[in-house]
């Protein structure tokens, strides 16, 4: 266990980790480092007056509003000078007359020392400069020529929020980035260090983006090694990254939130890490329903703290995606708190759970155009995030990321109308968005999941998936069709279950040893897809059709059947042709066929009993005539 030292401010403390090195914490950001922090406590004499270190000249803050004292010259890309107000946010091209003041005053001082008992002069210098409750200014004009002026309030970056990824350090006045960070060790040359870049508006100075919300705090503290080699992202995302932050989103849209018995106003970077008490209230003030957020909430830390994932928590994971999918209101919120359940998780497992979730959610519906570049930020920063989970939690935020987009490129709304997750679903989320959707998910979802999904008009249409590929080469392999009852007698259903469950922890070509154990996944592959190929919505259509083959094939060519699907319904139709051409062995023509697979590919919208029974010939028949027709010469 990490043994506390010693406090060394109201934020820092000095830690000592299991093999007795010394680190420092924050209790600000939630974050840890090796070297140790810059504080610049204010030194007062013994009549409470600041008091002098050095006979330097300096210059008196005292004339001068706390706003005034803050601004900073900086440069843009195109080397000109803009000028950026550290406590007010603003920018301007113009020099501001503070600075011309504090520039005559530093000439009128010249090298005149100052009494210790001059109330406008007293200070503390060091090394050229003095300190003061409020910050550190630079005595010597020098070395004022050869940084930039900049002053900093108090010891932390001048903005909201923190961390090692988004806050920036205090600069003392006349110290350069360059500078600092050499002295805190987090590079080996300071001739090396290249200024961070910032986006640049054309008809306006740039404006300084909000910091970010720190993703996670770290087991062990991170060497400035470590921080050297990790890999940049291109400047273009690092740009939107800074500008769509999602901490400036909660902190404009969020409700406020107060924990404890005296009701304190909880930070914006509190409220977006892992909760696992209730809310008490929505995160966003744009949110109607507050009682559905606050059952949401509760579902979510259902879904990612019971133990097993059980019955129970499925119900709780698919009562999430449900409520996101009938009312489009709640989306925002629903993502809003999944964020906040993805940072800073007490375990990987917990975490793990909620980005299955939200690979839920994503599969069926997006965020709004309102929310999107802050979700897309938040997605992005959380690959940064530098622990032994980082490789996994880039392959996650890389399939979310792809998910997110499909909407963007395709009409889901429209295609997925009525369509819910399953329970099934929901349980194996965790699968899906560790290693890709395969059994309980849509074929829209596993096609593009392999990038076979046509996403224009020019795109190809015949792909295949290949588990289904896979599965009808190993049933021909094994001797399937010389195999009796093939597809209508079962393999034991623990190999079954134990060989779905490696294509879905991403075994794509796991050892299957009987035809029937491939047969029986080929059927399990379509029955546990949430919506089958012939859905709900058009099996009235198809049991219409099923008195002929020329009707059966006009439904199958219609506009109301997804071309995306005709080529996988062509190649299992083909498939299972080849196969009654043995139906002297196997005893599987036509009709047996047809009998096994209208369960899997058509749904009954249909809860009444009898109406499920009046259906089933008419279901068989098009099946039967879709086995005959599809792929075939037939018209």
């Amino acid at each position: 266990m990490p043994k506390k030292l010693r406090d060394l401010n109201d934020e820092w403390v000095e830690m000592q980790d299991e093999e007795g090195r010394t680190y420092y914490a924050s209790n600000v950001t939630h974050q840890s480092q090796w070297h140790a922090p810059i504080i610049s406590p204010p030194k007062k004499s013994p009549g409470g007056m600041h008091r002098r270190t050095s006979s330097l000249p300096a210059v008196p803050p005292t004339s001068l509003s706390e706003t005034d004292r803050n601004w900073r010259e900086e440069k843009d890309q195109a080397g000109r000078t803009y000028y950026y107000n550290v406590i007010s946010g603003v920018s301007q091209w113009e020099k501001p007359a503070v600075l011309t003041q504090i520039e005559e005053e530093e000439a009128g001082t010249g090298g005149a020392t100052t009494s210790p008992s001059t109330p406008s002069n007293t200070a503390s210098a060091l090394s050229g400069s003095f300190e003061t409750a409020k910050g550190s200014y630079l005595s010597s004009p020098t070395a004022a020529s050869q940084s930039s002026r900049s002053f900093v309030v108090g010891s932390g970056g001048g903005g909201r929020g923190g961390g090692e990824m988004g806050r920036k350090p205090s600069l003392k006045y006349g110290m350069s980035e360059k500078n600092l960070l050499a002295q805190r060790g987090r590079m080996d040359s300071a001739d090396s260090w290249t200024p961070p870049t910032r986006r640049i508006a054309i008809d306006s100075p740039p404006s300084r983006p909000l910091p970010s919300v720190s993703m996670s705090t770290p087991s062990t503290p991170t060497r400035a090694a470590d921080l050297k080699r990790a890999p940049r992202l291109p400047i273009d995302l690092q740009h939107d990254i800074q500008r769509f932050q999602l901490h400036d989103y909660a902190h404009h849209h969020f409700e406020t939130h107060r924990k404890g018995i005296f009701k304190r106003k909880m930070k914006t970077a509190d409220v977006l890490k892992f909760q696992q008490t209730p809310i008490k209230k929505a995160l966003q003030k744009s949110t109607v329903n507050v009682d559905a957020a606050i059952r949401v909430f509760k579902s979510i830390v259902q879904y990612q703290t019971i133990p097993a994932m059980n019955d129970e928590a499925a119900s709780a994971g698919r009562t999430v995606a449900t409520a996101g999918i009938l009312n489009k209101s709640l989306r925002d919120e629903i993502f809003c708190q999944l964020c906040k359940q993805t940072n800073l998780c007490p375990s990987w497992l917990v975490e793990q759970r909620g980005w299955g979730l939200m690979f839920l959610c994503l599969c069926y519906f997006p965020p709004s155009s309102t929310f999107k570049d802050y979700f897309l930020s938040y997605l992005h920063s959380a690959m940064e995030v530098n622990d032994d989970k980082k490789d996994m939690r880039k392959n996650i935020v890389e399939r979310c990321t792809k998910f997110y987009h499909f909407h963007s490129q395709v009409d889901t709304a429209s295609m997925w109308e009525g369509i819910e997750p399953t329970l099934e679903q929901a349980k194996h989320a965790v699968y899906q968005v560790m290693h890709g959707p395969i059994f309980d998910a849509l074929l829209e979802h596993v096609l593009l999941e392999h990038d076979m999904y046509p996403l224009s008009p020019d795109d190809d249409v015949s792909h295949v998936p290949d588990i289904l590929i896979y599965l009808c080469n190993n049933v021909r392999e094994l001797n399937g069709f010389q195999t009796e009852g093939i597809f209508r007698l079962s393999a034991e259903r623990d190999t079954v279950l134990r060989l779905r469950r490696a294509f879905m922890e991403g075994n794509m070509k796991p050892k299957i040893r009987d035809p029937r154990e491939a047969a029986s996944l080929i059927k399990m592959w379509f029955r546990d897809m949430p919506s089958p190929l012939f859905g709900a919505s058009i099996h009235h259509e198809c049991v219409s059709a099923g008195h002929s083959l020329e009707a059966t094939m006009g439904v199958f060519n219609s506009a109301i059947f997804p071309a995306v699907y005709r080529s996988t319904l062509a190649y299992l139709a083909k498939f299972l042709r080849d196969l009654i051409e043995n139906e002297s062995v196997t005893r599987m023509g036509y009709e047996n066929l047809a009998i096994v697979f209208a369960p899997d590919l058509l749904q009954n919208p249909s809860s009444d009993p009898m109406d499920i029974m009046k259906s089933v010939d008419s279901e068989r028949s098009f099946v039967k005539h879709l086995i005959q027709g599809v792929g075939s010469d037939a018209p």
